[in-house]
């Protein structure tokens, strides 16, 4: 689950009951010896960009990782996929907005086998490759580099569940905010379910516009089944004073998806602002059982830093 940076839009017509009060607020390891084992395979061109299931696992405040949990057997490890986006569309180094790069994990030895790189802009499309040489030994992981202990074990303690999309447009919704022009993207193709998706996710978690509702709405019409879309226009509803219409969008998610914790922390967020206390710890409590991750997820994917500490917790 993500971050985003928040402007002056008009965002917050949540009820004084759940404000605080006064509130402000590779390194390439090259081998140089003169031992000549065997070196890893490398391939010429990077790898596609994926289409599988991803794990997010780095959420800075520039960027965002992606570990592939499609993997792969080699001779010589496990071979990984690693999906790496810019908050902003061009927000990686050289203006890029997202980069894929495959590597071989050698868990008995701790080494990593780093292969090609490719970069690719916000629309998918292949910009540079970057070649990259692992050598015979490989490589030790960076201090930030978590990929082998994911993989290889024991994997770090973990508050929540953690964020899995299925590829990588998945994972732009989930942690990219579209190219700044993009509103003009969706309307020339006024049916495309992901174009509309990204666009309501960046209005109604930071980059609003007066078109947002209208966005969500159209949005939530062609993707109805998807759940972050759906989330999504619940939180852009219930901060912009439509409470109606975010409570029917959380009851839709619950509907489909009865273990999705978001949709009943936002259901506890109306309740506390129709003073329905008791309903909106029930609501508060059911969505902590779920996931104890679901608030801090909550207030930082829809800039909620508002919110009192009585009803972040159980």
């Amino acid at each position: 689950m993500a971050k985003s940076k928040r402007d002056g839009s008009p965002l917050m017509a949540i009820a004084a009951i759940i404000l605080v009060a006064g509130a402000a607020g590779g390194f390439l390891w090259l081998n140089h010896g003169k031992t000549t084992p065997a070196p890893v395979p490398t391939v010429s061109t990077p790898p596609a960009l994926p289409t599988g299931k991803l794990q997010l696992i780095r959420d800075r405040l520039t960027e965002a990782r992606y570990l592939g949990l499609d993997r792969k057997a080699t001779p010589q490890g496990i071979e990984i996929q690693i999906l790496t986006l810019g908050k902003a569309a061009d927000g990686l180094e050289g203006g890029i907005a997202m980069t894929s790069q495959t590597k071989i994990l050698d868990c008995a030895r701790g080494r990593i086998f780093d292969g090609n790189l490719g970069s690719f802009d916000a629309y998918g499309r292949l910009t540079a490759t970057k070649v990259l040489y692992a050598g015979t030994l490989g490589r030790a992981p960076d201090t930030d580099e978590v990929d082998m202990t994911l993989v290889c074990g024991p994997a770090p303690a973990a508050k929540g569940k953690p964020v899995i999309v299925t590829g990588y447009q998945a994972a732009q919704l989930e942690s990219q905010l579209p190219p700044d022009d993009y509103g003009k993207v969706a309307e020339a193709h006024p049916q495309d379910p992901a174009a509309w998706a990204w666009l309501c996710a960046a209005g109604s978690r930071a980059r609003w516009r007066a078109e947002t509702p209208a966005d969500c709405d159209r949005a939530a019409k062609l993707n109805p089944a998807n759940p972050e879309v759906l989330l999504d226009r619940g939180f852009l509803n219930l901060k912009i004073g439509r409470p109606a219409v975010s409570e029917a969008q959380f009851r839709a998610v619950f509907a489909k998806f009865p273990d999705n914790a978001a949709a009943y922390y936002g259901l506890s967020l109306l309740q506390a602002m129709r003073s329905g206390q008791a309903a909106s710890r029930a609501a508060r409590v059911h969505a902590l059982d779920l996931d104890e991750g679901v608030v801090d997820w909550v207030v930082e994917r829809y800039g909620l830093q508002s919110i009192s500490q009585e009803y972040r917790v159980r």
